[in-house]
């Protein structure tokens, strides 16, 4: 079977790459092992990604994931030369001296660090790890510990005392400036270690040697990686609040390869910095925003968020620079073919010619005739929100550069809120009126504006996670939102006053829209947990909970007339329910990746759907046929608008197209 462009979501975040849809459960496991996924978690994500899920157990689930971890263990060794030191026939404690160092990597609080070292003394690096963190307590250091060491048997209690003898120690060593001899500290060290209980002479030793040669020798001082505290950091130093690769130099040279060429650029990266920062970096040396990936193994893998970013960092850092070349694509060469269906784009590297093609291709059954009108840039990083002004006259968009713009849909000119975000605005809405809007953001807070003077009104504030959705309620006197924190909450527009707190979903709230027909009794929320439920939010009563999706459901919406329920997921589905019965009543299959909003024509005829394949489709309501399917974008399509006779889109490639819709 040919590669296909294959989408998982792995702790949150949606990671894309060419692969055999049928190795797909063993490419998930390798996914999942370089992105330090917690065993826990694992039989969780593979049931989210996997549609043929029900024919593995959890056990043959695990012995999988255990399996191919095994694997890419010996292979680490084996680059670090363990297969050398396999032949050779010499005693146990000779092969530990000259154990060959290699990329550790540790895993606390959810961040990855790695450091040069050698397996026998990455207990000690834990406990290392743990002793530096001012604000650890026994929970988190019993977690760490056993993520990071899931053969070892100690008890908590003795875990515990472990850090803090190491505290301790770090702390007399602080006060002590004169530093002592190596014999002296050694031997100190070994009597604080004699009175925990059950360590073995193995383990005592391993932290001795540790303590001697880490903490008494500054140069290579590997507890150095961690993070401490923020206390005299220069602005090149890694962030403790950010994940990624830690090492001791926290630099490295990336060879930028600029499309199809074999022309490279060089720029220093900072291990650990964030997709945005980077991607300005890589921006400012073409001189225009580019398209990111690189290869690994036989999948090319699509950089546009943090943890795929570190996952490139890894490859880098365990590899020669020169072969681990970062794609670089201009979205204006990625020109379409005759047939306007997009041409592949062939990404050369060191493993030989990679082909990334979209799997949407443009379509139509003569039905309806849809043309692009516009393109509109302004944005510099992804557009993940757009909505129309209730006239159609202007329109509003919300970035993942922080900003809320609003745009005149004649001229193309834009004007930027006043008084911004401080995180990723993922949402924004048009007040029915015309004379407010609403936005939300991962920094947990919705902002209320005013469109005449595009000034900050208020803030609210309450959720206590990141703010996916916000609508307004037909008349405009009410808010819906929806957040991370599993909560869905309506508020006064107008006092800002929090109204209600529905609480049902188990995981995170990523869609949410009031009904129509009676000024909006009613709301519709998608979440994590896969379900969809109805409000009566005046009650705060669940009234129905719609189970048939597989994957995250990214978008619910009523229709215009509150008959139907359109949700979008990711499995790639969209589903058309019945609001009075709750029953589904058909399924769209066609797109290849994850459907990221779903919506209806004002008539309610069409339902237009977008997704991580670039394209948006459109399908007849009554009987679910495919109409038509629009490219145009160069990157995930992630969300849309429609008045009169007009189609507002946004898009991962940062720019913002109206379409034109005539019924042939």
């Amino acid at each position: 079977m040919a590669k296909q462009k294959i989408t998982v979501k792995v702790k949150g975040k949606s990671v894309s790459y060419e692969g055999h849809p049928e190795r797909r459960p063993r490419d998930l496991m390798d996914i999942l092992i370089k992105m330090a996924v917690a065993e826990s978690a694992v039989v969780a994500t593979f049931r989210e990604n996997i549609d043929n899920h029900s024919e593995f157990s959890d056990e043959q689930v695990m012995t999988m994931f255990k399996d191919a971890k095994t694997a890419r263990e010996k292979k680490e060794r084996s680059k670090g030369g363990s297969s050398g030191e396999a032949a050779a026939p010499a005693s146990a404690p000779a092969a530990s001296t000259e154990e060959k160092p290699q990329k550790i990597i540790l895993t606390y609080c959810g961040k990855q660090l790695s450091y040069q070292g050698v397996l026998s003394g990455k207990r000690s690096a834990v406990l290392q790890l743990l002793s530096k963190q001012p604000d650890v307590t026994q929970p988190i250091a019993v977690e760490t510990f056993r993520t990071n060491l899931p053969d070892e048997t100690a008890s908590d209690d003795e875990i515990w005392r472990l850090v803090e003898m190491l505290k301790e120690r770090r702390k007399a060593k602080g006060q002590s400036k004169s530093g002592g001899g190596e014999s002296g500290s050694g031997s100190a060290n070994h009597a604080a270690v004699e009175d925990l209980v059950g360590m073995s002479d193995k383990e005592r030793n391993d932290l001795n040697d540790f303590i001697r040669q880490v903490l008494g020798q500054p140069t290579v001082d590997a507890g150095s990686l961690f993070p401490n505290d923020s206390r005299g950091r220069n602005d090149g130093a890694e962030s403790p609040e950010r994940t990624g690769t830690a090492r001791k130099s926290g630099r490295v040279t990336v060879y930028l390869q600029e499309g199809t060429t074999n022309a490279t650029k060089l720029i220093s990266a900072t291990l650990g910095m964030s997709f945005s920062e980077f991607s300005s970096i890589v921006d400012k040396k073409f001189g225009h925003h580019m398209l990111l990936s690189f290869c690994d193994g036989d999948d090319v893998l699509e950089v546009d968020d943090d943890d795929v970013l570190n996952l490139y960092f890894e490859k880098v850092v365990e590899g020669d620079a020169k072969k681990e070349r970062l794609i670089c694509t201009n979205p204006e060469d990625a020109a379409r073919d005759g047939d306007d269906q997009l041409q592949d784009a062939r990404l050369q590297s060191a493993y030989g010619t990679q082909v990334v093609a979209t799997q949407a291709k443009v379509y139509s059954n003569g039905e309806l005739t849809v043309t692009e009108d516009r393109t509109y840039t302004g944005h510099t990083l992804a557009v993940y929100c757009c909505c129309f002004s209730p006239r159609g006259d202007m329109f509003l968009t919300a970035s993942r550069d922080r900003t809320v713009r609003l745009w005149n849909l004649r001229t193309g000119g834009c004007t930027l809120m006043k008084g911004g975000h401080n995180g990723f605005v993922l949402s924004c809405d048009f007040s029915p009126k015309g004379n407010r809007a609403v936005s939300s953001s991962d920094d947990r807070t919705i902002k209320l504006w005013s469109t005449s003077s595009c000034n900050k009104v208020a803030t609210f504030k309450g959720h206590e996670d990141k703010v996916y959705c916000v609508k307004y309620n037909p008349s405009g006197d009410y808010i819906v939102s929806g957040s991370c924190d599993n909560t869905v909450r309506v508020w006064n527009a107008e006092s800002q006053s929090k109204l209600a707190t529905l609480k049902g979903h188990s995981l995170a709230v990523f869609s949410c829209a009031f009904s129509n027909t009676d000024n909006g009794k009613y709301v519709v929320s998608g979440s994590d947990d896969r379900t969809i439920k109805i409000w009566d939010w005046g009650t705060s009563r669940d009234l129905k909970t719609l189970v048939g999706h597989i994957g995250t459901v990214w978008s619910v919406i009523f229709s215009h007339n509150d008959r139907y329920i359109v949700s979008g997921s990711m499995d790639y589905e969209l589903i058309l329910w019945d609001t009075a019965t709750g029953s589904r009543l058909r399924s769209m299959d066609g797109h290849k990746t994850s459907v990221h909003h779903a919506i209806f024509s004002e008539d309610d005829r069409y339902i237009f759907s977008c997704s991580r394949d670039w394209s948006v489709m459109v399908w007849r309501t009554d009987d679910g046929e495919h109409v038509e399917t629009i490219m145009g974008h160069l990157s995930t399509v992630y969300h849309m608008d429609i008045k009169n006779n007009k189609l507002l889109t946004s898009s991962l490639d940062d720019k913002v197209k109206v379409w034109t819709i005539k019924h042939n």
